[in-house]
């Protein structure tokens, strides 16, 4: 519509595991797992369903939001923004981005196996100052 646009989407990640319990080995064995060891892949599984959009509050005021669910674990990745354009150039932005899914297993303080990938994200609030010039 004129002040919403939105979009869904699936995504395959030939890369990815339909087993939580391949994760750590993906991340931490490079020559077993090239494409994780190369940093072309950042997403763990292999089936994900993703929905999103904006809301033009006012032609100065989006807001945004996009959900992405890991089909296999099953955890949720939120994100939630806000944005005001206060000038021509510039702009701020408050966000939130929090993984939703069963958290990770530890020993000794380190990971020792992940239950859910977005289950591993931690909560992430940030504020933006852009001027452009």
């Amino acid at each position: 519509s004129g002040s919403f646009y939105g979009f869904f989407e699936y995504h395959y990640n030939s890369a990815g595991s339909l087993d939580a319990a391949d994760y750590l080995p993906r991340l931490t064995d490079p020559a077993a797992y090239p494409a994780y060891g190369d940093g072309n892949v950042a997403l763990w599984g292999m089936h994900y369903l993703g929905i999103g959009g904006t809301w033009t509050v006012t032609p100065l005021v989006p807001l945004s939001f996009a959900l992405l669910a890991n089909l296999a674990d099953p955890s949720l990745l939120v994100t939630v923004s806000g944005e005001y354009n206060f000038s021509e150039n510039g702009y701020l932005t408050l966000g939130v981005i929090a993984g939703l899914g069963t958290g990770p297993e530890f020993s000794g303080g380190v990971v020792s196996a992940y239950r859910s990938e977005f289950g591993a994200y931690p909560l992430i609030v940030y504020l933006s100052f852009t001027y452009y010039f």
